[in-house]
């Protein structure tokens, strides 16, 4: 067993990325989630030369590269790691420790509100690093995805999609927290971000744009929050449906249903492959509706979180 002691735990230099980066994606699933897509974020991001060399931190005994992980300031005051890999030891957990150590001091020193990991649910062993360290299990995600053929309709009306606007600021924003009371998707996440750290995280995203955030109305007053992402790294554009969210007044009257249905035909008009979206596995309802509306079941994701603030006053 390797003592901590003997360990040297540091950000990665650059001759040390090849042998890192093959510890952290070697365990990447084969299968791809869609067609031109991977089944790990990690490998997408790095593959396109999104992904941050300074949060790739390793292990070293004895000069040899034992170990590494990843962590990473997301916008929007979130951490984001992926548990450490190490080389085949029997006993792994030290060198394990040592790196969720250095890099949750290195996230906690970014003024963050919450660090979080997703794993798959086979990741068992990982999960184990993570509850070590004071992270808890928070939900499961259910991805799923519309091939966005066989289009469904709705019967309600007077409902409309407003893309964002300036001027309509406030509004969007007073809707989108209205949105969240009595949310069924990770309520316990309600009160510990204020909206502009909300948004940044959604305003940041590669391409942004002001029409992805679309303001729901029915005759003329705003019941909800539609925010969309297109990813064109692929070769077909696949949209991404990021937040949905209803004033509770305005749920179960059909209106969730006709705004989602104008979204899956602006997707089908300009080409896109498939909508992709995850919803918290509690939120019974809306996996109901999606299922109505021909939402085929994807994967799952196990979410994992550790709290550096509490809760806003």
């Amino acid at each position: 067993m390797i003592h901590p002691a003997q360990l040297e735990i540091r950000i990665a230099q650059p001759g040390e990325l090849p042998s890192a980066l093959h510890l952290l994606l070697g365990h990447a699933a084969s299968a791809a989630p869609f067609p031109g897509a991977t089944a790990d974020p990690l490998v997408d991001a790095w593959r396109l030369g999104k992904w941050p060399d300074h949060a790739i931190f390793v292990a070293l005994h004895q000069q040899r590269l034992v170990g590494a992980m990843m962590s990473q300031a997301m916008p929007g005051a979130v951490g984001l790691i992926w548990p450490p890999r190490t080389l085949d030891f029997d006993h792994p957990a030290p060198i394990q420790d040592a790196l969720m150590t250095a890099s949750l001091a290195y996230l906690h020193g970014l003024d963050l509100v919450w660090a979080q990991a997703i794993l798959m649910p086979e990741e068992e062993n990982a999960a184990r690093v993570l509850l070590r360290h004071d992270f808890h299990f928070l939900t499961t995600l259910t991805y799923l995805l519309h091939p966005l053929t066989d289009l469904p309709s709705s019967a309600a009306r007077g409902v409309a999609l407003a893309p964002y606007h300036p001027d309509e600021h406030s509004v969007f924003t007073q809707t989108l927290m209205a949105s969240y009371e009595e949310t069924l998707d990770c309520p316990e996440l309600n009160g510990l971000r204020d909206v502009d750290q909300i948004l940044e995280g959604y305003r940041e995203i590669d391409g942004w744009q002001p029409s992805w955030w679309r303001l729901i109305h029915v005759q003329g007053q705003p019941i909800g929050v539609l925010l969309h992402a297109v990813n064109r790294d692929l070769p077909r554009p696949v949209w991404e449906l990021l937040y949905f969210g209803l004033i509770p007044e305005a749920r179960s009257q059909g209106w969730g249903q006709a705004a989602l249905c104008q979204l899956l035909n602006e997707a089908s008009r300009q080409g896109a492959a498939h909508l992709l979206l995850g919803v918290d596995d509690r939120n019974l309802p809306a996996l109901q509706l999606y299922g109505r509306m021909g939402f085929e079941p994807w994967e799952q994701r196990a979410i994992y979180l550790k709290m550096f603030k509490k809760e806003r006053s």
